[in-house]
């Protein structure tokens, strides 16, 4: 079990929980590094993680059958979507 508190916790949306609340969640929390290029969430399949990145960098790629690949912005710490 990972020991998180809000003071030092580097996830904002969890950092405003209360005490209590993320320590109940944290029983279910895990570390995990990840490599370039790997798939966390699949299209079109069940999502059976929530990813929380503590640092990196990573994108959103849609794919169709009239442009091989569409690759959004990058999603990282600090990092967001823009329109």
């Amino acid at each position: 079990m990972l020991q998180l508190f809000p003071d030092t916790c580097k996830i904002l949306l969890l950092r405003g929980l209360p005490e209590d609340d993320l320590s109940a969640l944290a029983t279910n929390f895990e570390r995990v590094d990840y490599a370039r290029g790997d798939v966390l969430i699949q299209a079109n399949q069940p999502i059976d993680n929530v990813v929380f990145p503590e640092s990196g960098i990573f994108s959103i790629v849609l794919k169709s059958a009239c442009d091989p690949a569409c690759k959004f912005d990058p999603l990282g710490r600090g990092i967001g979507v823009q329109n």
